[in-house]
C-alpha cells in the first residue's frame, strides 16, 4: 500500500487532481504556475494504452465504461476555451489539428440546405478530437512537471494519522497509543492503496464525479440532477474518398427533425462524427425492438442524404454498436468545501475528533456543472473554470501583495481563498450556461428549420451590425464568441429578445401597410 507524505515537496505544496482529461491537465498547468507540485490521478491507462479491455480491468465493470467511452469523441472549442488555452500556452497545439466551423449547415426535411453564419466574418468554432485533445494537454502538463498516476480510481478521502499508524506498524512502532493521537487530516485514497499526499484537491473527474460523491459526508451541500427527455448515439460518416468530405467542411452539419435531430462536426481525416439525438424512451425502444430493417427504414426516411454519405449498413451497424447514452445534467453548491468534519456510520457525536480539518476540495468542470450539449459549451466552460481560477489567483496574489510569493504557508492560504471565490463567483455564470443550453436544444432541432426563426435573425444580425456590440449582441455571439458570464449573457438575451419581438412586429407591420397601401393605389389607378 502506498502511503502519503506531507504536504509538500521541498518547500513546495502539492496539489493533488482528480480526473486527467482537458479541464485537469489545464488545471494542473495553473496550479503549476502557481507554485504546486501537482499529482494528476486518471481512472483511464494512459492515452497512448487505452482500450476499453483496459478500461474494464481497471474498473471492474466493462459496461458501465464501454458506454463511457461512446460519448461523443469531437469537442467543439470556441472563444473561452481557446482564451484559457492560451493562458497555458497550449492553444497552438491543439488547434493545429481543428477544424474550423464557421457556420451552421442545415439539412431541411424536404431536401433543401440552408446556411446560418455563428458570427460575424473571421469568427468561428473548431471541431477537434476529444482523445487528441487529453493526450495533448497531458503530454504538456508533464512536460512541466505534473505527475500523472493513469488507472487509479478515486475512493474517497481517509484520515492521514491512519497512514501514519499504518507506516509506523510496518516499521515495528507500537499502536496501542492510537487513540490518544489526533488525526492530521483528511487526504485523498484510491482502489489500488494508493493515497496522495496532503493538501489541497481539485475533482475534475466529470458528471458522474467520484469526488462529489465522497464530499457527501463532509457536510451538507445542495446537488440537483436532472436527465434530459433525449438520449444521443454516436456515428461515423466516413471521407468520401482521399482528403474528401461526404459534406462541405466549414461547417456544423444538422439535420433538424422536431423531436430528434442529427449532428455531424468535421475532423481532420475527412470524416465527420455524428450524434443522434432524440428521445430516450425512442432510443431504447429501437435497440430493444427494432429489427435492423426497421432502422434502415427509419434512417432513409428522416434522413436521406446523411444515410447516403454514410452507407445503410455501416449506419445500423454503428446504431447497434454504440449504447444510447443519457444526456444529464447538474448544479452543485458550494463548489469548495473547507475543514468540514467528516461523518463516520459509527460517528459518536464526538466533535473533538475533526478528521477533515485543513482539508480543502474544489469541484470543476462536469462535476460542478454539467449542462447537456446542445451549446457545444460544456468543454469550454470547464476550461474557462480554469482560466477563472488562474485569474483569482492572480487578483489575490495582487490583493495580498504576494507578489508571486512561493512559501507554503501563503500558496495555501491563497489556494483556500481562491477556491472559496470560484464557489462564490463562478458558479453564478455555471447556473445560467445550464438555462441557455436547454434553451438551445430548441433552436438546433426545430427553430433551425422555420423560415420565420430565419427571418428573426436576419432582422438581428442587422441590427447587431449598426448597433455594434456594445449595444447589441446576438445570443450566440455572447455566449460562443465572448467571455461575457453566462448568467449576464441570460439576463441581456432577454432584454433584447423583448426589444426585438417589438422591433419584428413594427416590421411586420409598416411592411403589411405597405401592401395595403400599394394595393389600394394600384387599384384606383385601374378604376382611373
Amino acid at each position: 500500500m502506498a502511503s502519503s507524505s506531507s504536504a509538500t515537496t521541498g518547500e513546495k505544496p502539492v496539489a493533488s487532481i482528480i480526473g486527467g482529461g482537458p479541464c485537469g491537465s489545464v488545471c494542473a498547468m495553473v496550479l503549476l504556475a502557481a507554485g504546486f507540485d501537482v499529482d494528476v490521478y486518471e481512472l483511464r491507462p494512459p492515452p497512448e494504452t487505452h482500450s476499453l479491455d483496459a478500461e474494464a480491468e481497471t474498473t471492474g465493470g466493462s459496461q458501465r465504461l464501454a458506454s463511457a467511452t461512446k460519448r461523443s469523441i469531437n469537442l467543439a472549442l470556441s472563444h473561452r476555451g481557446i482564451c484559457a488555452l492560451r493562458r497555458v500556452g497550449a492553444a497552438d497545439a491543439v488547434l493545429a489539428g481543428a477544424v474550423e466551423m464557421h457556420s451552421r449547415f442545415v439539412h431541411l426535411a424536404d431536401g433543401s440546405t440552408a446556411q446560418q453564419r455563428y458570427g460575424e466574418p473571421g469568427q468561428a468554432i473548431y471541431s477537434v478530437s476529444r482523445p487528441d485533445v487529453v493526450r495533448i494537454l497531458a503530454a504538456l502538463a508533464q512536460q512541466r512537471g505534473a505527475r500523472f498516476h493513469y488507472g487509479e480510481k478515486f475512493a474517497g478521502f481517509v484520515p492521514a494519522e491512519e497512514e501514519k499508524r499504518i507506516a509506523g506498524e510496518a516499521n515495528g512502532a507500537s499502536s496501542k497509543n492510537k487513540k490518544n493521537k489526533k488525526p492530521s487530516g483528511l487526504v485523498a485514497a484510491f482502489a489500488s492503496g494508493r493515497r496522495a499526499r496532503a493538501g489541497p484537491v481539485v475533482g475534475c473527474d466529470g458528471a458522474f464525479s467520484a469526488t462529489r460523491r465522497a464530499l457527501e459526508r463532509l457536510g451538507r451541500y445542495d446537488a440537483h440532477v436532472w436527465y434530459a427527455r433525449e438520449g444521443y448515439k454516436e456515428l461515423g460518416v466516413p471521407a468520401a474518398g482521399r482528403d474528401t468530405y461526404a459534406f462541405p467542411k466549414n461547417y456544423l452539419h444538422i439535420w433538424p427533425r422536431g423531436a430528434t435531430m442529427l449532428v455531424a462536426l468535421p475532423n481532420a481525416d475527412a470524416s465527420f462524427t455524428a450524434t443522434l439525438f432524440a428521445p430516450m424512451d425512442e432510443l431504447e425502444t429501437m435497440e430493444r425492438a427494432w429489427s435492423r430493417d426497421d432502422v434502415a427504414a427509419y434512417f432513409r426516411d428522416a434522413f436521406p442524404d446523411a444515410v447516403a454519405a454514410m452507407g445503410a449498413d455501416a449506419v445500423v451497424d454503428d446504431f447497434f454498436a454504440n449504447p444510447a447514452s443519457p444526456l444529464v445534467q447538474l448544479t452543485v453548491s458550494p463548489w469548495h468545501f473547507k475543514g468540514q468534519r467528516l461523518r463516520r456510520d459509527d460517528d459518536s457525536g464526538d466533535d473533538d475528533d475533526d478528521d477533515s480539518r485543513g482539508l480543502s476540495v474544489l469541484l470543476l468542470g462536469d462535476a460542478a456543472h454539467a449542462v447537456v450539449p446542445f451549446y457545444g459549451q460544456g468543454a469550454n466552460a470547464a476550461l474557462e473554470d480554469c482560466l477563472a481560477l488562474a485569474e483569482i489567483i492572480d487578483d489575490l496574489r495582487v490583493e495580498q501583495k504576494t507578489d508571486g510569493s512561493t512559501k507554503p504557508a501563503d500558496l495555501l492560504d491563497l489556494i483556500d481563498a481562491a477556491f472559496a471565490a470560484m464557489s462564490r463567483d463562478r458558479r453564478r455564470a455555471a447556473d445560467g450556461l445550464a438555462t441557455l443550453a436547454t434553451m438551445n436544444y430548441a433552436d438546433m432541432a426545430e427553430n433551425t428549420a422555420s423560415w420565420r426563426y430565419r427571418a428573426r435573425k436576419a432582422v438581428e444580425r442587422t441590427v447587431a451590425r449598426y448597433c455594434g456590440p456594445s449595444l447589441w449582441m446576438p445570443q450566440y455571439s455572447m455566449v460562443t464568441f465572448s467571455r461575457m458570464p453566462y448568467d449576464a449573457v441570460l439576463e441581456r438575451h432577454f432584454k433584447q429578445e423583448r426589444a426585438l419581438t417589438w422591433l419584428c412586429a413594427g416590421l411586420a407591420t409598416a411592411i403589411g401597410a405597405g401592401v395595403l397601401l400599394l394595393g389600394a393605389r394600384a387599384v384606383s389607378l385601374r378604376r382611373g
